[in-house]
């Protein structure tokens, strides 16, 4: 599926320690360019999820877009379905909605923006992008590192798979 975003794409996104904006090209230019009226902010609680908010917020400032906090409680497959139980997800779902709250209010006392926040259940990337497309979101910005941390480098996890699955504008923050 790599080339469906291209590797040249790919190997920016990897090598570069600068912001980079994807957004997949088509067969007829746009007509005209759109500022997004909805951006959302995926992060997972990480410092280096974080990274992305100062860019958000800005380009939220200058288009006077809605942000959108987002943290996906990731969905596991057996033999952890222990973790699926639905006193664990609802736990999991209620410290995600605390740390966003926080994240949010700093972000309103720093702005004044109009901040909302969402938990969704699934695997990261594809829930982030339902999200997206239910709640109409113009933009996703996103850290380089964060969401799926654990894993050896988010380009190949999360990102990579919204790069190589979004057909929407993509921001992803050094």
């Amino acid at each position: 599926m790599r080339w469906a975003l291209g590797s040249v794409t790919t190997k920016l996104l990897r090598t570069t320690n600068r912001p980079v904006l994807v957004v997949r090209g088509s067969e007829t230019p746009p007509k005209n360019i759109r500022v997004p009226h909805r951006i959302m902010i995926a992060l997972d609680g990480s410092t280096l999820a974080e990274r992305a908010l100062p860019m958000a917020t800005n380009l939220a400032r200058m288009t006077g877009a809605e942000l959108l906090l987002t943290q996906v409680i990731e969905s596991y497959d057996a033999p952890f379905a222990v973790f699926n139980s639905s006193d664990s997800l609802n736990h999991m779902r209620e410290v995600a909605f605390g740390y966003l709250e926080h994240v949010a209010n700093n972000l309103r006392e720093e702005t004044g923006r109009h901040i909302t926040t969402t938990v969704p259940v699934g695997h990261v990337a594809e829930a982030l992008l339902e999200e997206a497309q239910r709640k109409e979101i113009g933009l996703v910005v996103l850290g380089r590192h964060g969401i799926g941390a654990a894993h050896a480098t988010f380009l190949g996890g999360t990102a990579d798979k919204l790069t190589q699955a979004s057909n929407l504008p993509l921001l992803i923050a050094s």
